[in-house]
């Protein structure tokens, strides 16, 4: 529930309140890529490059994803670095 209501309000632009259901969905469920990588998003749009390399990080650990990798690497220098090391 936490994931998909986070998600709208993703969707509806409004990804500063979307932030709490996504980290509250990844505590219930840590195995839900899509609520790692929406959280990801929303933490880089929100100017928190390595609170949103974390949730990549942890997208990428439980699902290979190109757009997550390349997200990843727009991140922060060392971020290419760590995702072409998994």
């Amino acid at each position: 529930m936490c994931q998909w209501l986070g998600t709208a309000l993703v969707c509806l632009g409004e990804g500063e309140e979307a932030i709490p259901h996504l980290q509250r969905a990844t505590t219930l469920d840590p195995k839900l890529v899509d609520a790692w990588t929406n959280l990801g998003t929303v933490l880089a749009e929100q100017n928190q490059p390595e609170e949103a390399e974390i949730c990549f990080m942890r997208s990428l650990a439980l699902h290979e994803d190109i757009d997550v990798r390349d997200r990843l690497s727009k991140l922060l220098p060392h971020s290419a670095d760590a995702a072409a090391s998994m």
